[in-house]
């Protein structure tokens, strides 16, 4: 009988240290401009509302709660959430540059055997002017409920992208699909981008922009009559052995009357691009 309660001892306690736990936090957003969101195993979700204030609800479903930590940092006017744990080391760029407002530095021979996987639900006031989110593994991201003047940049690695309402700036990832519905209004030159996966992007009104497609295994598939294909360019580079010329690789195309840059990039996977259609 005694190795019978053992057992069940042992079990109990491994439940125990498995169990989800859950926290919820909140930040006044009237000093707040920028909210940076950086997780990485885990889904990052964020959604628009009348409230002022910022409200995180991060739930850890897995792994150990003492080996890694949500950490809350304001930085003038920008708030940013992350992940810390004895293995990484997130630091946070002086300017927002594109693409790149934040990294993981991973510390050398150091394993976490049990990481956590974190999932953020974060409701956002319309006084925030930028929300940037990332996440690495295992989650997915989406972003909804925006107001049509608050910009939105994306990253993931192993996970999806589906971004609702907003000034999408980018949506960048590897095996994934990416899906991006603009809100009315004026757009911002964009960069959309991934490795598996396909883009599927809509307008809900005429789109007046210069477009660039590239893909090695996809193709481009659009609803509107009012684009024009552009002639192929050449790209001519001069090093030390001469002039090196590259033809083709990417599409380009001007939706009516011409505008921002939308750069759209898949390897294997297709664009799919609507206007007049949400």
């Amino acid at each position: 009988m005694r190795p019978r309660i053992l057992l069940t001892a042992c079990l109990l306690a491994f439940l125990i240290g498995h169990l989800n736990s859950q926290d919820t936090r909140s930040f006044p957003a009237e000093n707040v401009a920028v909210l940076i969101i950086a997780n990485i195993n885990g889904n990052v979700s964020v959604e628009g509302s009348k409230i002022q204030e910022i409200v995180f609800e991060v739930e850890s479903k897995s792994g150990n709660d003492k080996l890694q930590s949500v950490v809350y940092k304001q930085i003038g006017d920008t708030l940013v959430a992350y992940i810390e744990s004895k293995c990484n080391q997130f630091e946070i760029k002086n300017q927002d540059d594109g693409d790149h407002w934040g990294f993981y530095k991973w510390e050398n021979n150091c394993k976490d055997e049990d990481p956590a996987h974190i999932d953020f639900k974060v409701v956002v006031p319309a006084t925030l002017l930028k929300v940037l989110v990332s996440t690495i593994n295992d989650g997915d991201i989406v972003v909804g409920s925006l107001t049509p003047n608050q910009e939105v940049a994306a990253k993931n690695i192993n996970g999806s992208i589906k971004i609702n309402t907003g000034r999408i700036r980018s949506a960048r990832t590897i095996n994934g699909d990416v899906d991006l519905a603009f809100s009315p209004g004026e757009i911002l030159a964009g960069d959309f981008y991934t490795l598996n996966g396909d883009i599927r992007a809509f307008f809900p009104n005429e789109l007046n922009a210069h477009l660039s497609f590239e893909s090695y295994n996809g193709d481009f598939f659009t609803n509107s009559s009012d684009v024009k294909v552009q002639p192929i360019q050449a790209e001519k580079k001069k090093d030390a052995d001469g002039f090196h010329v590259k033809i083709g690789g990417k599409s380009l195309m001007q939706f009516g009357q011409g505008g921002p840059e939308l750069k759209f990039e898949t390897f294997n996977g297709d664009v799919i691009l609507k206007v007049n259609s949400l």
